[in-house]
C-alpha cells in the first residue's frame, strides 16, 4: 500500500445574488381634515447628471406629469458627496379649487437666474392650487433631513396686511400652507417649520392655522407687496426622515385684483442632508498560495463611486483594504467577490461586516441602518478544512512480463468540508503498456470522466464530506527488457 499526496487546484468563484432597486406602485398622501386627498403615481423620474440650459418645462395644472430634464438636477442641493442622479424627486401639481389659469412652468433659469417651478392661478375668489414633492424611496429610503426651500411671487392686495384677526377686511389674501410627511406617512409637527424673509419688500411670518386649515399645517402670510416677482421667503424644516412636502397656495375671500395669483418655488431644495455611512471593503487571505488574486466589489443604490478592492496574496496570510466611500443608509448594497481564474487553490469564502446594525450579511447584502457611521466588510478566503486520504494498491506482490495487472486508487474525503476541485495524479510504472482506467464515485462525489488511458491526471469536480472516487487502472507488463 502506498499513500500519495494531493493538491487542491482550480477556481472557486462565489456568485452573490444581485439586488435590483426598482420602484413601482403608488404613494398615497394623507387626507387633510377638510381638504381633498391627493394621490401621486409612483413613476420614477430620472434626473440627468449634467446641468445645462433648456427650455421651460410645462405641465398641465390638475395632473401628475413626468418631470425630467438635465436642469432638474439643480433642484436638489444635497449636503453630501453622494450622487442623486437618478429617481431622486417626483412632482405633482394640482388645481383643486376654481379654474386653472395657464400652466405650471419649470424654468431652467428664470428672469432672476434661478431654477423655478411657477404655478399661476386665475384671479378669482377661492382659487386654490397645490404642489407636492416626493423624495424617492428608492434613492432615499430613510427620507431626507432638514430640507429648506424658497418661495417667490407671494403677492398681496395693495392694502393687504398680516391676517389678524382671521376674516378681517385687510387680511392678506395669498396664504401659503405647508405640510410635510415622514417615511411612515405621519404628519410632521408645524413646530418643526420656520419662515424668514430673504428679499423685501414683503415681510413673511407664520400665523396660527385657522379658517378650516388643519392644525398640523404650517401657514405663512406677508404684508403688502405691490412689486411682482421680487419678494422671497425661506421655509426651513428641522426634522429627519422627510418623505414628501406639500405646498398649498390659495386666495382668500376677495379676489386678488392687482395681478393674477402666482407662486414660485425657486432655487430648489437646498442644504438638506440624507442619512449616510462610510463603507470600506477588504480582502483577508488565510494560508493562501502566494500570487493568488481576488476582487471585492459593491453594487446597488445611486452612488457614483462605490468601494472596491483588488487584492493579490503577496504572503499566505495578509489583509488588503480599500478606500472607504460614503453610501446612503437604508439602501441594499450587494457585496461580491470574484476569484481569479488562474488561482492555485480553490478557497472557501465568507463575508463579515463590523460597525453596522445589519446583523445578517451572510447572503452578501448589506443594508446600513440609520445609526451606522462607519462600516468595514471583509471577505475571508481560506483553504477548505478537509482530511483527504489517497490509497493505492495492486492486489499482488509479484509481477511477470506479459502479465496483466490492475491498480486501484481510492480518494476519500473525511471532512469536515468539501474538497471540490481536487487534482488526482498518478504516473504509471515503467514497463506497463496499453494502460486504461475507469472512475466511479460514491456518496455525492462526481468523476470528471468515466474512463481514460495513460497516466492519471483528473480533477474531481465534487468531493463532499464522506464522498469518494475510485480509479481502476489496468495494463500489461512488457516482455521487452528494454522497456524497463
Amino acid at each position: 500500500m502506498q499513500k500519495r499526496a494531493c493538491a487542491i487546484r482550480g477556481n472557486d468563484k462565489k456568485s452573490i445574488r444581485s439586488n435590483d432597486l426598482n420602484y413601482s406602485g403608488n404613494i398615497r398622501f394623507f387626507q387633510d381634515t377638510l381638504k381633498s386627498v391627493a394621490v401621486v403615481s409612483g413613476a420614477v423620474f430620472l434626473l440627468a447628471t449634467t446641468a445645462q440650459a433648456e427650455e421651460p418645462y410645462n405641465v398641465d395644472i390638475d395632473g401628475t406629469d413626468a418631470w425630467t430634464g438635465s436642469n432638474v438636477t439643480n433642484f436638489l442641493d444635497v449636503d453630501s458627496s453622494i450622487s442623486t442622479e437618478a429617481s431622486a424627486l417626483q412632482l405633482q401639481v394640482n388645481a383643486t379649487v376654481g379654474s386653472a389659469n395657464g400652466t405650471a412652468v419649470y424654468a431652467a433659469t428664470n428672469a432672476n437666474g434661478d431654477e423655478e417651478i411657477n404655478v399661476n392661478i386665475a384671479a378669482q375668489t377661492g382659487q386654490r392650487a397645490e404642489i407636492i414633492w416626493t423624495f424617492s424611496p428608492t434613492v432615499f429610503p430613510l427620507g431626507v433631513n432638514n430640507p429648506s426651500f424658497s418661495l417667490r411671487d407671494v403677492d398681496s392686495n395693495t392694502s393687504g396686511f398680516l391676517e389678524n384677526p382671521p376674516g378681517s377686511a385687510n387680511e392678506f389674501c395669498d396664504r401659503i400652507e405647508v405640510r410635510a410627511f415622514d417615511t411612515s406617512g405621519a404628519t410632521v409637527n408645524p413646530s418643526n417649520f420656520s419662515v424668514s424673509t430673504v428679499t423685501a419688500p414683503t415681510t413673511f411670518a407664520a400665523i396660527p392655522a385657522s379658517g378650516g386649515t388643519p392644525a398640523n399645517s404650517f401657514v405663512i402670510e406677508g404684508n403688502a407687496n405691490d412689486t411682482a416677482g421680487t419678494s422671497e421667503a425661506l421655509i426651513a424644516l428641522t426634522a429627519n426622515g422627510i418623505r414628501s412636502i406639500r405646498v398649498v397656495y390659495e386666495e382668500c375671500e376677495t379676489a386678488d385684483t392687482d395681478r393674477p395669483g402666482a407662486i414660485g418655488i425657486v432655487n430648489g431644495f437646498g442644504g438638506f442632508s440624507v442619512t449616510t455611512t462610510d463603507l470600506a471593503v477588504s480582502k483577508q487571505w488565510q494560508n493562501a498560495a502566494v500570487g493568488d488574486q481576488a476582487t471585492v466589489t459593491v453594487s446597488g443604490g445611486t452612488v457614483t463611486t462605490l468601494p472596491s478592492v483588488n487584492s493579490t496574496a503577496n504572503s499566505p496570510n495578509e489583509t488588503d483594504s480599500g478606500v472607504a466611500r460614503e453610501i446612503i443608509s437604508g439602501v441594499d448594497y450587494t457585496i461580491s467577490e470574484t476569484l481569479d481564474a488562474g488561482n492555485t487553490f480553490s478557497y472557501i469564502s465568507s463575508l463579515s461586516c463590523t460597525g453596522t446594525g445589519d446583523s445578517d450579511v451572510s447572503d452578501g447584502v448589506l443594508t446600513p441602518t440609520a445609526t451606522d457611521t462607519s462600516i468595514v466588510c471583509t471577505y475571508l478566503n481560506r483553504l477548505p478544512e478537509a482530511d483527504v486520504s489517497v490509497t493505492k494498491t495492486d492486489g499482488d506482490l509479484q509481477f511477470e512480463p506479459g502479465s496483466t495487472v490492475t491498480y486501484q486508487i481510492v480518494v476519500v474525503n473525511n471532512g469536515p468540508e468539501s474538497a471540490d476541485g481536487l487534482l488526482v495524479t498518478d504516473t504509471l510504472p515503467v514497463g506497463l503498456t496499453a494502460a486504461t482506467w475507469t472512475c466511479t464515485a460514491a456518496s455525492g462525489a462526481a468523476c470528471a470522466n468515466a474512463s481514460g488511458s495513460g497516466d492519471l491526471a483528473e480533477t474531481v469536480p465534487s468531493l463532499p464530506n464522506g464522498g469518494s472516487v475510485t480509479f481502476n487502472i489496468t495494463g500489461t507488463f512488457s516482455n521487452d527488457p528494454n522497456n524497463y
